[in-house]
């Protein structure tokens, strides 16, 4: 509406809809995470003091894999850390579930 000196530049439309639910698809067990593991090497937790330190390719993982801390579950996108005193589990939708030993 130019004559009154009023220009929209910006909309913004919020709109809420029901949508089909997705379902999820459980992974095979398998049980173990010894294909994933990759190696070790020394890393800090804490200021001046490393660590020997498991590392495991995320990819890899299987359901039912369990991880000590610590550790470090390498992705392509991401970085996983299991501190010392945890312990990690890999579920049935392969998430990782970390919780104190």
């Amino acid at each position: 509406f130019r004559e009154a000196g009023i220009e929209a530049v910006t909309f913004r439309v919020d709109l809420t809809a029901k949508t089909a639910k997705p379902s999820l698809k459980k992974a095979a067990p398998m049980g173990g995470s010894s294909q994933a593991f990759k190696g070790s090497r020394k890393v800090f937790f804490e200021r001046g003091k490393s660590i020997d330190t498991r590392i495991y390719d995320g990819e890899r993982l299987e359901v039912g894999s369990s991880i000590m801390g610590p550790a470090i579950i390498e992705y392509r996108g991401t970085t996983v850390v299991i501190l010392p005193g945890q312990a990690a589990q890999v579920d049935s939708y392969l998430n990782i579930i970390i919780n104190l030993s």
